[in-house]
């Protein structure tokens, strides 16, 4: 059975029809490896999923209502001290919940 890497950790965020932006702050002598994320709304809705290296895009996809994009080998930040996001766009109506959750480790 694998074991979880060291310094796992988990970061979320969710928002009534607001940007939802889930962030594991910088560490000073650390680098992030996001290793999954999660991403849905509480109703039908269809929008943009976009994770960060601190300000820089690195990865966009949309999300239909639901989605879980594991990344198996790790998406690994190539700073030091830099904080990493998943931003889950405005679901566009009232009382529709969007919720994201960043999954990683620090190397």
């Amino acid at each position: 059975m694998a074991e979880n890497p060291p310094n796992e950790w988990a970061a979320t965020d969710f928002d009534n029809n607001a940007e939802s932006t889930a962030v594991k702050a910088a560490v000073t002598t650390g680098r992030h490896v996001v290793s999954c994320i999660l991403a849905s709304y509480s109703a039908a809705a269809t929008k943009l999923l976009t994770l960060k290296h601190g300000s820089t895009t690195v990865f966009t996809q949309y999300v239909v209502n639901s989605a879980v994009i594991p990344i198996p080998e790790g998406l690994r930040n190539a700073n030091v001290n830099e904080s990493v996001s998943a931003v889950l766009e405005a679901s566009g109506a009232g009382g529709t919940i969007g919720t994201v959750t960043l999954i990683g480790y620090t190397i």
